[in-house]
């Protein structure tokens, strides 16, 4: 009985092949122009940077700050401090903090 049915599928092999790639690349062009059609009811991606206001305060327990880039620590009102960006500044609660970390203290803030 399975082997009527193999020789009935052999002799077939060209229509069930035709058959299945029609169904195939109907699928895949279906597909594709979902895709496409789904990409033109949105704006492109907009970058901006500094997109929204942040506001910047330091921790409350802070005494110093410093650069990332920088290799001085200043305490936290000096005004040289107020230079560094804040997306660089490394807050410290105390001096022996900063200089373990690596910095030492400006001689521009006493």
């Amino acid at each position: 009985m399975i082997h009527n049915m193999v020789d009935k599928i052999k002799s077939y092999e060209k229509e069930i092949f035709v058959a299945i790639t029609s169904v195939l690349g109907v699928i895949l062009a279906v597909g594709g122009v979902l895709l496409w059609t789904s990409r033109l009811d949105k704006a492109p991606i907009e970058y901006r940077k500094n997109a929204f206001d942040i506001e910047f305060a330091p921790p409350s327990s802070a005494l110093f700050v410093a650069s990332k880039n920088g290799s001085k620590y200043y305490p936290i009102d000096c005004k040289s401090a107020n230079r560094i960006n804040d997306e660089n500044k490394i807050f410290f609660e105390s001096e022996s903090e900063a200089t373990d970390s690596g910095f030492e203290r400006t001689s521009s803030c006493r």
